[in-house]
């Protein structure tokens, strides 16, 4: 078992965002009743990204979002690993902006009424796997490692709300990153090869701000 060490990350992405669906999705994990799919490009491939958040009234506990699958839509070379493809995406999506104007429309002023904002807990998965079709043998899906029984996820709470001064959303951090679960993930953090069509692959770990690369 690693220690884990708490604190914020960033990474560094390469992206350029397409809204293309937005509809209600019972695939996503429980907790969350709306998803969105966009096409985010990082290292100048695109990507479907499945984007999973519930719009919670009120700032407690306030809006959940998280990333759920990511498919790879094209044939090119990112010139990075899996592992950072996915924080690159988790990075874009936890961002105040694609938030504020992606997930729920419940984000107001920093300054009314105090503390002012959207309190939204984000959620990061730390054990992800690939999986193929057989009617599609060539699309690799990544996916939190549901089948590992490693559905274990990392949160944090951020407060998210409109600067009139800047002219910008903003989030600041409130207290730390927390696991929720026991956490195992069976292939560590070695990435898989892709799978067989039809078939699955181990897991692998992913760092996130609970489990930060060494």
């Amino acid at each position: 078992m690693k220690r884990f060490k708490i604190f914020s990350s960033s990474v560094v992405v390469f992206l350029i965002l397409v809204i293309t669906t937005n509809a209600q999705d019972p695939d996503c994990p429980n907790g969350f009743d709306q998803s969105k799919t966009v096409t985010i490009t990082v290292g100048g491939c695109d990507y479907s990204v499945k984007v999973c958040f519930k719009c919670e009234a009120g700032t407690n506990p306030g809006p959940l979002v998280t990333v759920y699958s990511i498919t790879k839509l094209d044939t090119c070379n990112p010139g990075m690993t899996e592992t950072k493809v996915i924080q690159a995406i988790y990075d874009t999506v936890f961002q105040a902006n694609w938030l504020a104007t992606n997930t729920c429309d419940t984000i107001g002023p920093c300054d009314f009424p105090p503390p002012g904002g959207t309190w939204y807990t984000l959620y990061y998965y730390m054990c992800w796997g690939k999986a193929t079709d057989l009617q599609y043998p060539n699309t690799v899906r990544m996916m939190p490692c549901w089948w590992g029984e490693s559905g274990v996820y990392c949160s944090e709470l951020w407060r998210i709300c409109w600067d009139e001064n800047e002219q910008k959303y903003v989030r600041t951090k409130y207290g730390d990153s927390d696991i929720s679960g026991t956490f195992f993930c069976e292939g560590e953090d070695e990435i898989p090869e892709d799978p067989e069509p039809g078939q699955k692959s181990i897991c692998w770990e992913l760092p996130t701000p609970c489990n930060p690369a060494e």
